[in-house]
């Protein structure tokens, strides 16, 4: 099954790694895995901004708000959704939160056909913005075809407080088309200022779909047509419609949602926080919970199920291999005793020698296949998953001196690895004795703050071996304050907030009118993303690093040794410049592989006969001219100009990676055409025109076969990329090398000869010649050989000659 992180940066990027999800899920200030703040039992997590950074309905935000998302395909089964903030008033100051919440239903699916294999689990969020943070924004349609403008960067205007230049033009909006305007500006278009409003198209169905872009706000051309929440997710969409506010309900009819769909965003909270005082925060809350009798047997994999992704769990006390040329020598050394347990495969190359298999777990060390145990992807409990029971919960406020707890005391000190070193015995004996205590000691000594600081224990793993428990434990959202589990509790709580709490209590409930909840008996409980991410199915590259074998697959007459060199500091590239999805990383690969005939050249062949030289083309890509060797200088803050010494570093690596990648996302920012999946404006901007176009397709293509990247495909037609679907429609430059290129009679090579497709380059290009031509200032100034005073009439010729 397709899953995926809950939260996203800033940006709008994926998280790219497991390890930067869960590292920044461990700085959230409360909402902990397994044990709150509050020292009693959590079953879930807390999202803030620290996490999500931009999923705070905010002021200014409309176009670049991120939303938390969806974390595995399934169905919505329930939610509330309030009209406003619940609010309450404590020592005169006024609190609030939200109770809005959804329920996704979904089923991992092993093996389709053995249902012994299934397992059904639900996905909370909950505490998410209620409808009042929502902006109603303004619905236009187009009275006839107008121009759709950019919308990153513009040029800022010519003398302060004068507009910005209107951004450059993007395509067509045609007539009828409706859009939602999320914000509204003025930019000189053609010396006079205008109205425009950064847009989305919407569907019939009043859904936002496509990128954003600027357009025209005058009347003549666009027509008022009502108006509608903006970022509005469609199960929240479909409350509205529905008109059930602030009680739970459930969808009518079957509703779909997918892994990165929009769920909400986070809500703003103000609640009592003792001695008169309150505390604020933004947040959701995110659960995974299972009523699922097929729970623990799910977890050691009942149908042996051998697909999906392969992981390695390293033996202790393993010895370390070198490798050279293929020849593995044993060391003395012996396996770090800080490297993780298990790894994914794919995360390390291997080899074969002497009919054994090596893996390459750091830059200059293996392991033998005798030193590692291979583990399947449902092997949920060789990965380091148990399951945990505790059936009734007398009194919420002792939680954390249930069974389940001296339990978890009891892995972690068997996980730990006290074999390992004098550090992992010292950590395994003390929860070993934790939980001889809990077993033992009845005096009450061992506080709740001891508790909390060893299940949240920041060194050896504990906080990943605590992410691998899955409890069986009641519910906080079921039978409300009212509910034994809390009596005890109140009866000792502070006076001052019993009130509001019970009453948050009392709001905050839904298990009782949801199935298969209603019967209050304790559900298992998995942590959202160390779950997920264990089950996700897509065998993708996507928010992964890329393996050996992948790129074996397509890049030919190569050897594996050369390929491995440069794996590591392609991966940490892709992380670095955030180039998350295999299909990015597709595109990335297809012109660096070109341009470096498959990681053969760093250098430009025959570079120091150049009339440029010394600063012909050095890195993967090439990296040409003095003024592009002094940005990349700058960039990584070191000399790469003073001498040839200087220069070459860009031969080697890291820097021949490094430069590429510098040059492809900081210098010629690629990344946002790559998004996109505009091959031919990536091309073109790398190449200055089309030469090896052919070529650099069929890397494209095979990388993304081999990356998985077919399900991201935005503009590849029958493997076919369209001249009038890329930007490079909008530029008369690359209009003008299409029809070059392309043109039977003439001489440039790269791409198939072909008159159709040169007339639609020569043409576009004459259009836009005419709204904006080559500067008559500089007349023997040329483009691709042509001067400019003579590029019109070389496009008529030739059109007239391919008509």
């Amino acid at each position: 099954m397709k899953t995926c992180f809950p939260a996203r940066k800033k940006n709008g990027e994926n998280y790219a790694t497991l390890d930067e999800m869960m590292g920044l899920i461990g700085r959230e200030p409360h909402g902990s895995w397994l044990a709150g703040t509050n020292r009693m039992w959590h079953g879930g997590i807390h999202l803030t901004e620290i996490s999500a950074p931009g999923s705070a309905l905010k002021p200014g935000t409309m176009d670049s708000v991120v939303p938390v998302q969806c974390m595995a395909d399934g169905e919505v089964v329930a939610w509330r959704l309030n009209q406003d903030y619940k609010t309450d008033i404590y020592n005169r100051q006024t609190l609030q939160y939200s109770t809005t919440f959804v329920l996704v239903k979904s089923i991992c699916k092993p093996d389709p056909e053995k249902e012994n294999t299934w397992f059904e689990f639900y996905s909370l969020y909950m505490g998410l913005a209620p409808l009042s943070a929502f902006q109603k924004c303004r619905c236009l349609k187009a009275k006839s075809t107008v121009t759709k403008r950019k919308s990153g960067g513009y040029e800022s205007g010519q003398n302060a407080g004068t507009p910005a230049l209107a951004p450059g033009k993007d395509g067509k909006l045609v007539k009828g088309s409706r859009v939602l305007i999320l914000k509204e500006a003025t930019f000189l278009n053609q010396s006079v200022a205008q109205p425009f409003g950064l847009a989305q198209q919407l569907d019939k169905d009043g859904n936002v779909s496509g990128k954003l872009f600027w357009v025209t706000l005058l009347p003549e051309y666009m027509a008022e047509d009502g108006e509608q929440y903006a970022h509005l997710p469609v199960w929240m969409r479909r409350a509205v419609a529905k008109g059930i506010f602030d009680a739970v309900a459930k969808p009518e009819a079957t509703l779909n949602i997918s892994a990165g769909d929009a769920i909400g965003f986070l809500g703003n909270d103000i609640v009592p926080a003792g001695m008169g005082q309150v505390s604020r925060s933004t947040y959701a809350h995110i659960e995974m919970l299972s009523a699922d009798s097929r729970m623990p047997a799910f977890l050691n994999n009942p149908g042996e199920i051998t697909a999906g992704r392969k992981y390695i769990r390293i033996k202790p006390e393993g010895l370390l291999y070198t490798n050279t040329d293929d020849t593995f020598t044993q060391t003395s050394a012996k396996v770090g005793k800080d490297i993780h347990s298990i790894l994914p495969a794919d995360t390390c190359n291997s080899k074969e020698s002497g009919g054994k298999k090596y893996y390459q777990i750091s830059d200059q060390s293996w392991l033998s296949q005798n030193d590692i145990e291979e583990i399947t992807q449902y092997d949920l409990n060789k990965l380091g998953f148990s399951a945990f029971s505790q059936e009734s919960t007398p009194d919420m406020s002792k939680s954390l001196n249930e069974q389940w707890v001296q339990s978890t005391f009891e892995t972690f000190s068997r996980r730990v690895g006290p074999e390992r070193g004098i550090q992992q015995q010292q950590v395994a004996d003390f929860y070993k004795a934790m939980a001889d205590k809990l077993d033992n000691d009845k005096d009450g000594e061992l506080s709740g703050q001891e508790l909390y600081n060893a299940v949240h224990h920041p060194e050896m793993g504990i906080r990943d071996i605590a992410a691998r428990l899955i409890v069986k434990h009641e519910s906080e959202w079921f039978g409300g304050s009212s509910a034994p589990k809390w009596e005890k509790f109140f009866e000792t709580y502070d006076p001052l907030r019993i009130g509001f709490t019970k009453k948050w209590l009392d709001d905050m409930e839904w298990m009782s009118q949801v199935e298969p909840f209603t019967s209050g008996k304790a559900v298992w409980h998995m942590h959202p993303v160390m779950f997920l991410n264990t089950l996700n199915g897509s065998s993708c590259a996507c928010d992964r690093d890329i393996t050996l074998e992948e790129l074996q697959k397509f890049i030919v007459g190569v050897g594996a040794d050369t390929l491995s060199s440069y794996l590591t500091e392609m991966n940490n590239g892709f992380k670095k410049f955030g180039i998350t999805t295999c299909r990015e990383k597709a595109h990335f690969l297809a012109q660096v592989l070109y341009e470096s005939g498959n990681f053969r050249f760093t250098k430009e062949i025959h570079g120091e006969r150049a009339s440029y030289q010394p600063w012909y083309g050095r890195g993967l890509i090439q990296i040409t001219l003095r003024a592009n060797y002094e940005k990349y200088g700058e960039y990584i803050g070191e000399d790469v100009t003073s001498g040839d010494s200087a220069r070459d570093k860009l031969t080697r690596l890291p820097h021949s990676v490094l430069s590429a990648f510098w040059y492809y996302d900081v210098s010629r920012k690629l990344s946002e055409f790559a998004k996109n999946d505009d091959f031919n404006k990536v091309t073109a901007v790398i190449n200055g025109g089309f030469n090896g176009y052919n070529d650099r397709l069929s890397i494209f293509s095979s990388a993304v076969k081999s990356l998985g990247g077919e399900h991201l495909n935005k503009q590849c037609d029958n493997g076919v990329f369209s001249f009038e679907t890329s930007s490079i429609y909008q530029s008369k430059v690359y209009s003008l090398a299409w029809g070059l290129w392309h043109d039977p009679s003439g001489h440039r090579s790269g791409t198939d000869k072909n008159a159709e497709e040169a007339l639609k380059g020569y043409k576009r290009a004459k259009e836009l010649l005419a709204l904006s031509p080559f500067p008559t200032s500089t007349p023997h100034k040329k483009i691709y050989g042509i001067e400019y005073v003579n590029v019109l009439e070389y496009i008529n010729q030739r059109i007239g000659m391919l008509q």
